[in-house]
């Protein structure tokens, strides 16, 4: 699975992990964490990134987005996963994942279209 987050909340992401909240202005969900399935399309994953940049009215939105992979083998057993039916390619969770579950899979510059190199 993966999980777009802005850049600018990376360093707490990787102190922390991925908290469930809210503050995504493309769904009216509950607090959870938004997560792309695994074999979801690259075409479709940059599409899902290009919407929540453009949805993203924070000041400190500059358009860097780091894409995160995150293992399944490091997420505990009893961390539940849902599919959602209004967000086509994903799943959500209202449980925390770990730091340890996390890898960096991919950086972009939506503003620029452009990969960035971290």
């Amino acid at each position: 699975m993966y999980h777009w987050t802005p850049l600018y909340c990376y360093d707490n992401i990787k102190e922390n992990g991925l908290l469930p909240k809210s503050e995504n202005a493309i769904f009216d969900y509950p607090d959870r964490l938004h997560l792309i399935k695994g074999d979801t399309n690259n075409d479709e994953i940059m599409n899902i990134g290009q919407q929540l940049y453009l949805a993203n009215k924070n000041k400190k939105n500059k358009g860097d987005y780091i894409l995160l992979m995150i293992d399944l083998k490091l997420v505990p057993e009893n961390v539940e996963f849902y599919y959602d039916p209004r967000y086509e390619w994903g799943y959500y969770t209202k449980t925390s994942i770990l730091p340890e579950a996390l890898t960096r899979a991919f950086a972009c510059n939506f503003k620029r279209k452009e990969e960035i190199k971290l």
